[in-house]
């Protein structure tokens, strides 16, 4: 099955994470992480009140490594939904909208129907969708620097399967 002047519409599209920036921002939270070390062992009148901040870098850190070390797609779109990294698969009848988004903060997102959860990791999307709501972002989002293609490249890749979830 073929949509006029596209690609099949049994198309699987995939989108993959930008390692080698994953990488220096990895390496960058790491050498932060450890000035605050360096910090508190030389001159901090109070060295553990630095270790929660070295704690959380460290672990941003690790975070970031292993995302650029995931070969998977974070996102993949095809006829029956979206297959989000994190989050699973998320069939078209459980998706409410999605968007490329511009701006400051170029990045696609998109949004779950009211009462639906994702199959994996509930919780952090619940966190996700309220922090991105204070900065009026989608739901689940992902950000263009981070990535290897455009938020337009992700729409296109969805308008194909289904054209009237795009806000």
């Amino acid at each position: 099955m073929t949509a006029p002047g596209g690609p099949p519409s049994d198309a699987r599209f995939e989108f993959r994470a930008h390692a080698l920036k994953l990488r220096l921002l990895s390496w960058l939270v790491a050498g932060l992480a450890a000035l605050l070390i360096w910090y508190a062992a030389t001159a901090a009148p109070a060295p553990m009140a630095v270790a929660p901040v070295v704690v959380l870098l460290l672990v941003g850190a690790v975070t970031a490594g292993r995302l650029a070390s995931d070969p998977r797609p974070v996102l993949a779109v095809d006829a029956e939904g979206l297959e989000d990294r994190l989050h699973g698969r998320i069939p078209w009848r459980d998706v409410a909208w999605y968007r490329a988004q511009g701006g400051i903060t170029p990045g696609f997102g998109w949004a779950l129907k009211k009462g639906v959860q994702p199959p994996r990791n509930r919780n952090i999307y619940r966190v996700q969708a309220v922090l991105n709501a204070l900065s009026g972002l989608p739901p689940r989002s992902y950000r263009r620097k981070l990535l290897l293609a455009t938020p337009q490249e992700m729409a296109a890749a969805c308008r194909v399967h289904r054209p009237e979830l795009e806000r």
